[in-house]
């Protein structure tokens, strides 16, 4: 049985893993206790996936939790506006 995730998707880590906070966009259990996360960068934007063990976790900071952020919505209709639809 795959213990819980100990992140969700939505929540912003930081820690000496990264070289900036980064938003959780996804996570997949790989194996008892380890996870590939799908992490993007708050300043950057940057996509990464990486390999997670329960140990992992413990060096990271949780800085906050699910919240909408209408930056990102704003965002998504700029670009919905501009790609054309086929």
């Amino acid at each position: 049985m795959t213990a819980q995730p100990p992140v969700q998707p939505g929540q912003v880590l930081s820690g000496p893993l990264f070289s900036e906070p980064m938003r959780v966009e996804t996570v997949v259990a790989a194996g008892p206790e380890v996870w590939v996360v799908g992490l993007s960068g708050l300043q950057s934007e940057r996509f990464r996936r990486v390999t997670l063990a329960t140990a992992d976790f413990q060096r990271l900071t949780v800085l906050s939790g699910r919240q909408p952020s209408t930056a990102t919505a704003a965002r998504f209709v700029s670009v919905c506006r501009r790609t054309p639809w086929v």
